[in-house]
């Protein structure tokens, strides 16, 4: 007998109108039932589905996940989205402005470093983005600092390193005749000596 079928019976004992000695006793015989048939039940984890085929289904996700990330490291478009992915998710995290422009430029300069090593790859976008970004983060900086999170003399620092890179990267675009991207880097180093000059 499950419990609702036991809870019917209750109820029309109710309309029956048994009396209250009667009733408590058949109350309790019910609620020990009731927990005897809990106790026969084995404890569920909250944080693991007991089914038949679970741990194929874990073994599923596992396997899937080694697929996605072997071959993010040996296919380089998915490399590339993967890293650029990371980079954004660190740069939102950040604490502050000067955190986020700082997480920025490191990230450009990786990638700079990386297509100084193969820089026939200069004009397909990636460093492009990554340079952009950096600008973008570096532009919302607050030139004074900021009480407690950073320091004018960090600023500087941050635009003096970027100011650094922007000439490195145009040497290359140059090298690899990529106008675009040479003009992108000249729009960024007027800039950044505009920055540098209020300082």
């Amino acid at each position: 007998m499950n419990e609702e079928e036991i809870i019917e019976q209750i109820k029309k004992l109710k309309k029956l109108g048994p009396k209250q000695p009667e009733l408590s006793l058949l109350k309790k015989e019910v609620f020990a039932r009731i927990e005897a048939a809990k106790k026969e039940k084995p404890q569920q984890s909250p944080y693991f589905i007991y089914w038949p085929f679970s741990h194929l289904i874990l073994s599923g996700a596992i396997a899937a996940l080694l697929l996605f990330a072997l071959s993010a490291a040996f296919y380089e478009p998915l490399n590339t989205q993967v890293r650029y992915s990371v980079n954004q998710i660190r740069i939102m995290a950040a604490g502050n402005q000067y955190r986020k422009a700082e997480l920025a430029l490191n990230f450009a300069e990786g990638e700079f470093e990386r297509f100084s090593k193969n820089p026939s790859r200069v004009g397909s976008g990636e460093l492009e983005k990554a340079t952009a970004i950096t600008n973008e983060e570096l532009g919302k900086l607050n030139l004074t600092g900021e009480a407690g999170k950073y320091t004018t003399e960090e600023c500087k620092k941050l635009y003096l390193k970027f100011d650094t890179m922007l000439h490195e990267l145009a040497d290359l675009a140059k090298k690899e005749n990529a106008q675009a991207f040479l003009r992108q880097i000249e729009e960024y180093e007027k800039i950044a000596d505009q920055k540098l000059n209020m300082y």
